[in-house]
This record gives structure tokens, sequence and C-alpha cells, in this order.
């Protein structure tokens, strides 16, 4: 995509919506970010049922970003190939989590945890006297070390995107006192001003 013309409205649209982009997707990340933390603060006494749901949680939320949507200019997503070039990025976890997200915890696919069904019988002719059936879901996080992993690979995602948030947003700022008229036309805030009186 050709990048638009500096002091344009669609600069400014684009520019605005790129910082948008960075602030949603930091803040899913925080979210992913501290529920690992409370799983992680009490690992040890950590009843399982919350700690599956802070897990579950905390994928949800990291996968947020990255899985497409649908706005009024078309499906978006995060997009993470300035993330993928940061040291300390772990291109396998971030595959790992967004498949399990995607196969597992928003939705089931049957294929990954196979279910079973079994038909207890007695005698020569096998009458059959009880059925089952086991169905399998991720219950939580059994290792530590995979949750300092996540842990490691938050904060690496969200100091990132807090460093080029903050470049962008400075850049925005530069261009807005360099082309006003163009800014103030093309905000979708009012501007807010507030009196006051001295007592």
């Amino acid at each position: 995509m050709q990048k638009p013309t500096e002091g344009t409205a669609r600069w400014f649209e684009v520019a605005r919506r790129q910082c948008v982009d960075h602030l949603r997707a930091l803040l899913s990340i925080r979210m992913a970010h501290d529920y690992m933390n409370v799983i992680l603060g009490n690992f040890e006494n950590c009843h399982p049922l919350v700690a599956s749901g802070l897990h579950s949680a905390s994928v949800i939320a990291y996968g947020r970003p990255f899985t497409p949507t649908k706005t009024k200019i078309g499906k978006v997503a995060y997009n993470i190939a300035a993330l993928k070039r940061v040291e300390g990025f772990d291109r396998q976890l971030h595959a790992h989590l967004l498949e399990i997200r995607n196969r597992l915890i928003a939705h089931a696919d049957y294929d990954v945890l196979l279910s079973t069904m079994y038909l207890q019988t007695i005698g020569d002719e096998k009458l059959p006297v009880r059925a089952g059936l086991n169905v399998k879901t991720v219950y939580g996080i059994s290792s530590r070390a995979l949750g300092e992993r996540y842990q490691n690979h938050f904060r690496v995602c969200l100091s990132s995107i807090e460093k080029t948030l903050d470049q962008e947003f400075r850049e925005l700022a530069v261009h807005a006192k360099k082309y006003p008229a163009v800014f103030q036309a093309t905000t979708n805030l009012p501007e807010a001003v507030q009196e006051w009186t001295s007592v």
C-alpha cells in the first residue's frame, strides 16, 4: 500500500487509525499479561477453575489484535510485521497462542482433542449395559515455565508496541502543528473548551 501524501486528509486518517490500532493491541496484550500475572502469582494455590479461566482469558486477549475483524474498510488485523523483527519476539509461541485460541479456546475443532465413545457389554451375547462419551477440553496451564514464557513474550510485545505508538503519535502531533487546518477538518472529535474562573 502506497503511503498517503503528507499533509492530506488521507494521511491524517491513516495516521490516526494506526495509533488507534497500536493502542487497542496494547490494551489487549496488557490484559493477557495481567491475567497470566495472576496465575503465576498464585501458581501453587490457584484453584484449577480460576487458573483455567484466566488462561483462556489470557489467550483470547492476546489473540484479539491478530484476529481479522470486519470494519467499514474491510477485514483488518494488527500488522505483526514489525513485531516479528523485534529481538525476543517468540514466533513459535505466537503461532501456538493463535492456534489454541482459534482451535481450542474460542472455538472447538473436533479434530484437535478427539472425543471417544465407548460401550460396555456383558455376556457372550454382548448385551449393552453402559454407554459413555469422553469429551476433552483445555484446562488451564500446568507448567510454570510455560506461563513465564508467555509473560516474557507479552513483555516484548508490549515494549515494542509502546515504542511504535509513542513514535507515531509524536509524528501525528508534529503534522497536526504543521497542517492545523487539515488536522482540524479531519478530526472526528469536537474540540473541548472549558472555561475557568478565578476565585
